[in-house]
């Protein structure tokens, strides 16, 4: 993800005559002219050392509630509400969301989409927290049928979750997307790989580089100093495993 990220990141530079170093999120020990500060991990504390610089800030992929810095972010609320409303339109109704840590804003702006969708149609929501670094998906997935029972659809906050739940599902005998539909979202490499091929949502990761970095540029020559935040539509994309 970031990768791509950061490939528009350096071709913007390139083609405005800008020069960028890539160091940890907590190295500010060095004078730089502005700071592109990069990912869901990026926390208050982060933001707060980079103006104390007084040089220009600009989050990528992550925004905080209550801190005005300029951000360039994805719309997870609209790409969720799209998605829901897709898999409803199908006559699916039991649609479990299966998220990572809400403190990163890409997870918490696409379950909110999600919780918004089911509940604007009169459903009952259900979430469950996945663990990508312990990998807890097989756990989720016995909780979910002895607890919830066979979902209609399960809807991933992003394609890693998603195709680990299409994988558990398939273990214990479970048709994808005949008794299943699954959607992720990010659209990764591997979600196009997967059997069957995975339904998402494309984000525009090499835009987000440009516009943060374009937006990085505005502040150092002093235009439009208030601060912004920028949202970038996401894109579906139909494949196989959804109905």
């Amino acid at each position: 993800f970031y990768t791509i990220v950061l490939k528009g990141i350096e071709e913007f530079f390139a083609g405005n005559n800008m020069r960028g170093t890539l160091v940890p999120s907590n190295d500010f020990s060095e004078d730089y002219d502005g700071y592109l500060l990069i990912g869901g991990e990026i926390t208050e504390e982060d933001i707060r050392r980079a103006k104390e610089t007084k040089k220009p800030v600009v989050l990528i992929d992550q925004y905080l509630a209550g801190v005005k810095v300029d951000c360039v972010v994805s719309d997870g609320y609209d790409g969720a509400i799209y998605g829901m409303k897709k898999l409803i339109s199908k006559g699916l109704k039991k649609i479990v969301n299966i998220h990572g840590p809400l403190s990163h804003f890409g997870f918490k702006d696409r379950f909110d989409g999600y919780i918004s969708a089911m509940e604007g149609a009169g459903y009952l929501p259900k979430a469950y927290e996945y663990d990508e670094d312990n990998d807890n998906m097989s756990a989720i997935i016995d909780l979910l049928l002895s607890r919830y029972g066979l979902p209609d659809a399960v809807f991933g906050c992003n394609d890693t979750a998603a195709i680990r739940a299409m994988e558990e599902l398939q273990a214990r005998g479970i048709n994808i997307p005949e008794e299943v539909s699954i959607m992720g979202f990010d659209d990764i490499v591997n979600s196009s790989a997967t059997t069957p091929s995975l339904t998402t949502f494309k984000i525009f990761k090499h835009e987000m580089g440009v516009v943060g970095s374009r937006r990085l540029q505005s502040l150092l020559i002093g235009n439009e100093p208030h601060p912004t935040k920028i949202s970038l539509f996401t894109e579906f994309v139909q494949r196989e495993s959804t109905l």
